[in-house]
């Protein structure tokens, strides 16, 4: 496997002389240089556990940032699995529903999908159907959110 990010690259085989004849052939035609063990890509951190062979990817501080971006303590804030009833609740807004600012929901959404894509799969049915009601935003879609997070 081969991940390359403008002037990154990752190499991942099974096997070690895999990548030594991988990075061997590539230097033939490129300039490299070994920057050793992978800690961090894209904004995703990245733990390696070579005796179980375990590779793991998280974004735990990328949604730090994002709660304190939002000024949102993380104590108040515990991982809730919503079941698929709820999000069949949720409706456009009404006229008198209280309206969020469109913008930080927007951004919030923006900023959840960044991590659906990359590391939490299990948000991103979810945060689809949340994202239906990006220009027209209310209370009950922001309790939502802030659910999901």
């Amino acid at each position: 496997m081969l991940l390359l990010y403008i002037d990154n690259i990752v190499i991942i085989f099974k096997s070690l002389s895999n990548i030594k004849w991988f990075k061997h052939k590539f230097q033939c035609v490129f300039k490299v240089k070994n920057l050793r063990k992978m800690k961090k890509i894209l904004d995703i951190q990245i733990t390696c556990n070579r005796k179980t062979q375990i590779l793991r990817m998280n974004q735990t501080h990328y949604f730090h940032d994002v709660l304190k971006r939002l000024n949102m303590r993380q104590d108040k804030h515990k991982t809730t699995d919503l079941s698929m009833n709820k999000y069949d609740a949720l409706h456009s807004a009404e006229l008198e529903d209280v309206r969020i600012n469109q913008h930080e929901y927007q951004q919030v959404i923006e900023s959840l999908m960044y991590a659906a894509i990359h590391t939490r799969f299990n948000i991103a049915f979810a945060l689809n159907w949340l994202s239906q009601y990006l220009s027209n935003s209310a209370k009950h879609h922001e309790h939502a959110l802030k659910k999901l997070m």
